[in-house]
This record gives C-alpha cells, sequence and structure tokens, in this order.
C-alpha cells in the first residue's frame, strides 16, 4: 500500500513516503471531521424540533390558561358592572335609606379591581432568547405577538390589581356619605364606664 524509502545519510536515518500515503491519510481525516460536522448538525437539527415541539406546548397551555383567565375575568367585570348599575339606580332613585346593607355590599366589590393577567413566560422566553427562529411559520409569530401587544395595551387600560382609586368611587360615595356625619363618627372618643 505505502512505500517507505528509508535513507540513510550521515548517521541520520529519514523515511520518506510517497505522495499515496500522504492522500490516504488526509483523506481519513477528512472523513473523520466531515462525519463529525454531519453527525453535530443531525444533533443540532433534532435538538431544535425538540425545542420546537416543547415550546409550542407551553405556548398553546399559556394560551389556554389565558382563555380561561379572560373568561373568568370578563364575567367578574360583567357582575361587578351589574352591581354598578343597581347600585347607581337605588342612589338616583333616592331610596338610599332603604338598601343601606346593599350599598356596603356594592361598595366593597366596586373598590376592588380584579384584572386579567396573562401567562406570558413562554413568550418572555422565546423572545428574550431569539428562539422564535424555531418556528417556519412566520404568520404564527406575528399573530402571537400581536395578541401578547393586545395584552399589554389591555393592561395599560385596566390599571393595577387591587383597590381602585377612592376618586373613581367618588360619585357613589358623595351621594352615599354625608361627610360630616362621618367626620363626627370618626372622631367619636369613647370613654371608659
Amino acid at each position: 500500500m505505502e512505500t517507505k524509502i528509508q535513507v540513510e545519510e550521515e548517521g541520520i536515518r529519514r523515511t520518506y513516503r510517497s505522495l499515496r500515503g500522504y492522500l490516504f491519510e488526509f483523506l481519513l481525516i477528512f472523513l473523520a471531521v466531515m462525519a463529525g460536522a454531519i453527525a453535530e448538525n443531525y444533533r443540532e437539527d433534532f435538538v431544535e424540533r425538540t425545542e420546537v415541539v416543547k415550546y409550542a406546548r407551553s405556548l398553546v397551555n399559556d394560551l389556554k390558561i389565558d382563555s380561561a383567565e379572560i373568561r373568568r375575568t370578563r364575567s367578574d367585570k360583567v357582575w361587578v358592572a351589574g352591581i354598578y348599575d343597581s347600585a347607581m339606580r337605588i342612589i338616583e332613585a333616592g331610596s338610599v335609606d332603604k338598601n343601606p346593607g346593599y350599598l356596603y355590599y356594592a361598595a366593597r366589590y366596586l373598590s376592588v379591581n380584579d384584572l386579567f393577567t396573562c401567562q406570558d413566560v413562554t413568550f418572555q422566553q422565546l423572545q428574550g432568547s431569539g428562539n422564535f427562529r424555531y418556528f417556519e411559520n412566520e404568520e404564527i409569530y406575528r399573530e402571537i405577538s400581536d395578541y401578547y401587544k393586545l395584552v399589554s395595551r389591555y393592561a395599560a387600560l385596566d390599571g393595577q390589581f387591587g383597590y381602585t382609586d377612592l376618586q373613581s368611587l367618588s360619585v357613589i360615595t358623595d351621594d352615599l356619605f354625608n361627610g360630616n356625619e362621618l367626620y363626627r363618627l370618626d372622631n367619636v372618643k369613647i370613654g371608659r364606664a
């Protein structure tokens, strides 16, 4: 296969290989490197396909949770709007004295803002890491991105979770309570008997 020529010059032994031997060795190294590169590409493709499935399932799960949360928040807001309408009708009819319990009940629920909070962890991961490139369909990315932009606008309009600003309930509270009477109640001193 390979021919080695040994030449001895002045006590130094040298071995020469033929060009064919060098080409064969180069070919073996080249094939080994190429096989490694092909295997690495195959592994990366496999990991990317696995990541796409993982992210897609996670996004679908987040959207299912969001759908349920939207339905719950909407029904709560419709219910609170009904309470508000009823309280306003009582106030406008001038029958505050006849329904103090209901108005107290209404004031409790009208002062709390229960808002929709979306599950955007997967979206934030995909966006922050640049892994939306895994999704070949660009339309999917656009629709998901538009959905989360819409959620952001809704959150900005709906305000903060928790108690609402009492200024927003001033119409009802001004009609319900006499400020002078409330002030007197707040300053009542309880003496010892």
